[in-house]
């Protein structure tokens, strides 16, 4: 080969190159949603710094702002939705944020609860944080200006929390003036009737495939894994905690983006308005796990957030 013709070659062996790294790349199949409701079939190569980068239905690489869509979801080909046992334990907070796993003990001043998470790890939620705690396979019930719970014989006590400790449950009734001492054993769960708040602006929500529901800061997606950090406001030991997990983990993102929040029918306030029988037997609406079950023919109505 003739001296002159060297440097394209090395220029084609460059792109050759070039293009084998660039396809080796992890590729995840994914679906995005857009503020309309619209979907794209995609496969994601990276969600980091505030873009997604993807391969479009036409296998054009694509590089988008996140706010230009609210959810991916469908992350490896997954059915959007988890599928969790009826049966886990379920802590669920005031920002709507939803973690199974099983209570390790109440703290000793009986004002917060520690949570074993399979994934997570070990978590910390302030009683004035949490909304229902679910601890066998009994629903949690409905909470209205008072704290309700329901113990494992089907019993349900009304009244406010003062304290959950390590062996026991303080409940002040209606209308006493002396609390209550239920044993922890016996609590099979509870409502409280803290008010819901507003997430957090920024951060993104992932859905696991286990049921869990947390909020995510410095979210990456990459490389078939997904990396986020919790926030010190949950952790046991106070501290940022960063979490990488397989991207098979994560069935859903709700991305905090464009001002724009979907939202779960389940999580919002509802009242029977016709049905919920059955040859004259009761079979009211559950929400278990997030999943809003009917076992009758029923009628609801749901009072829908002032923005919607």
């Amino acid at each position: 080969m003739s001296p002159h013709r060297h440097p394209y070659t090395l220029v084609l062996v460059a792109m050759c190159i070039g293009l084998v790294s660039h396809t080796a790349r992890a590729m995840t199949p994914a679906t995005l949603l857009s503020p309309q409701l619209d979907t794209e079939p995609v496969h994601v190569i990276a969600i980091a710094d505030g873009r997604v980068i993807y391969f479009d239905r036409d296998r054009v690489q694509q590089s988008a702002p996140l706010e230009r869509f609210v959810q991916v979801r469908g992350l490896g080909g997954k059915p959007a939705n988890p599928s969790p046992g009826a049966e886990q334990s379920l802590l669920e907070t005031t920002d709507g944020q939803r973690f199974t796993g099983k209570l390790h003990t109440p703290t000793d001043e009986g004002d917060a609860l520690r949570w074993n998470h399979p994934t997570l790890g070990s978590l910390q939620f302030p009683l004035t944080r949490i909304k229902t705690t679910r601890l066998g396979n009994q629903p949690a019930p409905v909470a209205g200006e008072t704290d309700v719970v329901l113990l494992s014989n089907g019993d349900r006590m009304v009244g406010f929390i003062e304290a959950y400790e390590p062996a026991q449950l303080l409940l002040l009734p209606v209308g006493s003036d002396r609390p209550i001492r239920l044993p922890a054993d016996r609590i099979a769960a509870m409502t409280l009737a803290n008010p819901m708040k507003r997430s957090p602006d920024g951060l993104n929500r992932l859905v696991l495939d286990d049921g869990t529901q947390v909020l995510a800061a410095g979210l990456v997606v990459g490389d078939k894994r997904v990396r986020f950090t919790l926030g010190a406001d949950i952790t046991a030991d106070r501290q940022p905690r960063p979490i990488d997990l397989p991207i098979d983990k994560v069935v859903r993102i709700d991305l905090a983006s464009g001002g724009v929040t979907l939202r779960e029918l389940a999580s919002l306030p509802f009242e029977v308005t016709a049905g919920g029988e059955a040859l004259g037997v009761p079979f009211p609406p559950r929400v278990v796990t997030g999943e809003l079950g009917l076992h009758a023919p029923t009628t609801l109505r749901f009072r829908l957030p002032d923005t919607a």
